[in-house]
């Protein structure tokens, strides 16, 4: 008689076991939901900090002006070239959402979280002395803490039609 490499329940602690391994915890979850509001935090302070956040080889893309960015230096001299622009920045988060992904990685930053992360809220300050609120959704990829894919989809329309009023003026 042949004999069964598990029994039922050396099969059910098996599988469970995998699936606790492979599928990210409420804790991991919560890290990184933590990550992304701290982010947002720094970002707000507009003060150049959140880029630190940001992989050398990160991609970002806002969708709506047609920018693809394909490095940290990249996103850093855009950055740096707009900054000068605003005042007074504020991201309100409305909802975030995260999925987690266990690190496959025993290096010194697999603690931090990885994942993805999906943030719809709405960016407020000053550009050029004049106020303005924009609407937004970010999607973001992380890798141990370091962002490598960004998709921002900012609705700049309110920014576009006030420009189009300001330049049609005598």
């Amino acid at each position: 008689m042949k004999k069964a490499l598990f029994d039922r329940h050396s099969a059910l602690a098996y599988l469970l076991l995998c699936v606790s391994i492979a599928a990210p915890s409420v804790e991991a979850d919560g890290q990184l939901e933590d990550w992304t509001r701290s982010f947002y935090s720094l970002y707000s302070s507009f003060d150049g900090s959140h880029l630190a956040h940001y992989a050398d080889k990160a991609v970002l893309i806002d969708v709506f002006l047609g920018l693809e960015l394909k490095a940290k230096s990249e996103i850093e001299s855009a950055y740096r070239a707009a900054a000068d622009h605003y005042e007074n920045v504020e991201f309100q988060l409305d909802a975030v959402a995260v999925q987690s992904t266990p690190s496959a990685s025993n290096d010194a930053r697999a603690h931090l979280p990885g994942g993805t992360t999906v943030v719809r809220g709405r960016v407020a300050g000053l550009i050029d002395g004049a106020p303005f609120s924009l609407p937004f959704v970010t999607w973001i990829e992380l890798e141990r803490g370091l962002i490598t894919r960004q998709w921002d989809y900012v609705d700049y329309s309110s920014l576009a039609s006030r420009m189009a009023a300001s330049s049609a003026a005598p």
